[in-house]
């Protein structure tokens, strides 16, 4: 199979979510599978605004990337990973006849831990502008999990949370452990 696999964090060996995504795909690899993987630093829009504005300039770069490498490329699988692929999964979910399956990965669903912080946060401590892109991140992530064909996520308690706040239909979701 050949596979897009897209992060939305950086591909480093020696930091948590890196190390999971780069030996996963190095797994994929070994079985014989073709793997595109590309980080970040490929397609991150305005890389200079680092850190701000994170999530919206991951999701217009990821978008324009991944149009770029599908018009090189046919792809069996193209999957992401992380909650910054909102915009690229709900436009590609909508082309007429597509011939790649849409895979999201997720180690700990980011909208749980927004809402988490959120609920925890006393008003004094987070600005009301903060709290208003924080709520609209929980809502786009919220597309990235709607419109795919699958997600995978990395534990129960996660598949859980995904299934009772009806972030995706049970038969889509998939748990590793």
């Amino acid at each position: 199979m050949k596979i897009l696999s897209i992060s939305h964090c950086p591909l480093l060996e020696y930091q948590g979510t890196g190390y999971i995504i780069v030996n996963f795909c190095r797994g994929l690899r070994e079985r014989g599978h073709e793997v595109d993987l590309f980080g970040p630093d490929s397609y991150e829009f305005l890389k200079f605004f680092r850190p701000r504005a994170n999530n919206y300039r991951q999701a217009i770069g990821m978008w324009l990337f991944t149009l770029n490498q599908l018009s090189k490329k046919d792809y069996d699988i193209v999957e992401f990973w992380g909650g910054s692929s909102w915009l690229t999964s709900w436009m590609l979910s909508k082309l007429p006849r597509r011939k790649f399956l849409l895979v999201l990965h997720t180690i700990g669903p980011e909208p749980k831990y927004m809402e988490t912080m959120l609920k925890l946060s006393r008003p004094s401590e987070v600005k009301m502008f903060n709290r208003a892109s924080q709520r609209l991140q929980i809502q786009l992530a919220k597309k990235s999990f709607s419109s795919v064909d699958s997600v995978v996520t990395i534990s129960q308690d996660d598949r859980r949370w995904l299934l009772v706040n009806d972030y995706i239909e049970s038969p889509k979701l998939v748990s590793v452990t």
